[in-house]
């Protein structure tokens, strides 16, 4: 499915077919930032019942997964919402379940991004009380820039609401 999407790194529309392109190129020309230098993973989300709705995130790899997890959460905030992110077969629980039992095949969301993702790795986002999936993600690339003060970003989004109802600006 195709849908435009707002690169906020230039503020321009692209259909979301080349945005992953455009953003390669968009964030060379971007001027440098001031900050320590750190690796960050760029991620490809989308809401996996309205495939209209997707966004680019960055994020330093040292950041916990249970934080992209709040941010997910933001984005369909429902109480029954609560998730498990599956990475690779493994599913890692995210803390806010209180009735989070951690076994043999699942981990606490606390693991670092670096530690659990590589790129070109697909993995879901899936609604704890009922199984449903709510989002696909892709690690779409990985680069070195200087970073400052955000934990992560939204790097461009569709132009569609979320699933919230809230738009994404």
């Amino acid at each position: 499915m195709s849908s435009e999407g707002l690169c906020r790194v230039c503020g321009l529309h692209f259909d979301r077919s080349i945005m992953t392109r455009h953003l390669g190129v968009c964030l060379t020309r971007r001027p440098l930032e001031r900050g320590r230098r750190q690796k960050t993973f760029w991620l490809f989300v989308e809401a996996a019942r309205q495939a209209s709705c997707w966004l680019y995130l960055e994020s330093p790899l040292v950041v916990r997964l249970s934080l992209l997890g709040r941010f997910l959460r933001d984005l369909w905030p429902e109480e029954e919402m609560k998730g498990t992110f599956v990475i690779a077969g493994r599913r890692y629980e995210d803390p806010v379940a209180e009735d989070t039992v951690v076994g043999e095949s699942t981990s606490r969301a606390d693991a670092l991004l670096g530690a659990i993702l590589t790129t070109g790795l697909r993995f879901t986002y899936v609604c704890k009380a009922s199984g449903a999936l709510l989002w696909r993600l892709t690690v779409v690339g990985q680069q070195e820039r200087a970073w400052k003060g955000r934990q992560m970003q939204v790097l461009a989004h569709s132009l569609s609401v979320s699933p919230s109802g809230r738009r994404f600006s």
